[in-house]
């Protein structure tokens, strides 16, 4: 049994959970089936970042949100308390997919798949049976620097079409440029360069 089909089971040792060797980000996050990191830090100061981005995931017709920028500006810690916040908004959860090691777009849903738990059984693809287990999911995934694998970002498309619960936070010093992405682009003072800058960046929508 794999955890994307445990939902309101209580958390044990599986991929998209808690590891026992870190402390939870919050009290609550075990009510949920996740498998987020702990921060030993508090997010301060980015309160207006943290709030737009919880916003516009939590709208109905917003499917994929990306956060984009340089690298070092804190694009992970966002999407990472992000998700946290938004915990108590998707049933089954939250699933953290780190890509910042994977340069192989041939990859990725095998890395996804092994984030949820899923393994790879028969002659059907991993793409396929991942379309199979997110298919009635009320989901969160948060992929993490996906400038890594931007060739594949086609295929995310294809799996919000056919999962209509599932969302996706992803972050990436690039846009991805697929249909119903919403760009969110950041910077901070160190980047004076950068024409766009949070609080007041402009969200992005691909068609």
């Amino acid at each position: 049994m794999t955890l994307v089909d445990r939902v309101g089971q209580q958390p044990g040792h599986s991929p998209m959970e808690q590891p026992a060797e870190t402390e939870p980000l919050a009290d609550h996050l075990d009510a949920r089936p996740h498998n987020l990191p702990a921060q030993l830090t508090s997010l301060i100061g980015r309160e207006h970042e943290r709030q737009a981005v919880c916003t516009l995931l939590r709208r109905l017709e917003v499917r994929l949100v990306t956060l984009t920028g340089p690298g070092g500006v804190g694009k992970t810690r966002l999407g990472l308390q992000v998700a946290t916040d938004l915990l108590d908004d998707f049933v089954d959860g939250v699933c953290f997919v780190p890509l910042a090691a994977s340069s192989d777009s041939d990859l990725v849903a095998a890395t996804i798949a092994r984030a949820l738990g899923i393994k790879e059984t028969g002659e059907r693809s991993l793409f396929d049976l991942l379309l199979a287990s997110l298919q009635d999911k009320h989901l969160l995934l948060l992929l993490d620097n996906f400038e890594q694998v931007l060739a594949v970002a086609p295929r995310l498309s294809n799996l919000l079409a056919e999962c209509p619960h599932l969302k996706m936070l992803v972050t990436s010093r690039a846009v991805l440029h697929i249909r119903g992405e919403h760009a969110l682009s950041r910077c901070w003072q160190r980047h004076p360069d950068c024409r766009i800058c949070w609080p007041s960046a402009r969200i992005s929508r691909c068609w």
